[in-house]
Parts: structure tokens; sequence; C-alpha cells
């Protein structure tokens, strides 16, 4: 199982954006899936049954917007249990 984050976003989406961001100043190496400008990552996407950005996929694990976010702000609770730092 490998452990690498990806972030599945899309152009035009706040959150993701916030998401990114978040991780980048958190220090989290992730790689970033833009669904809707590489065919590859949309297809990965729909085989994950993404249906919606952001999603977070660490090893077998997809975390999807309802679990990253509460109203507009980020599950910092949740997102810091899926990346082992509690």
């Amino acid at each position: 199982m490998t452990n690498i984050l990806e972030l599945f976003s899309t152009t035009e989406c706040p959150k993701c954006t916030k998401l990114g961001e978040y991780l980048t100043k958190m220090g989290v190496q992730y790689t970033k899936r833009v669904i809707d400008v590489d065919p590859e990552a949309e297809t990965d996407a729909l085989m994950l049954n993404i249906i919606a950005a952001p999603a977070l996929k660490k090893g077998s694990v997809v975390l999807r917007t309802k679990d990253l976010f509460v109203k507009e702000q980020i599950n910092e609770k949740g997102l810091q249990e899926f990346l082992g730092r509690t």
C-alpha cells in the first residue's frame, strides 16, 4: 500500500484551493491531480468513485468533501487523524 497523498481537485474549486493551501502550510507533501485538466486524473477519480472535489487519497483510503469540510471550514481534527498527526 502506498502512502502518497493525492489531492483530487478542479481548476474552479475554492475548497480545493483552501485545502491545498492548508496542506502546504502544514508542511504536508502531496500530489495535486486536477481532474478537469488531466484525463488520467479524471479516470482515476472515477475509478475511486470520486464525483466531487476536493478529495484526498492516501493508500486505499479516500476522504471526500463531506469528510474534509464542515460547511466552509476545513475539518482540521478529521484531517489530522487521516494524516496520522493526532
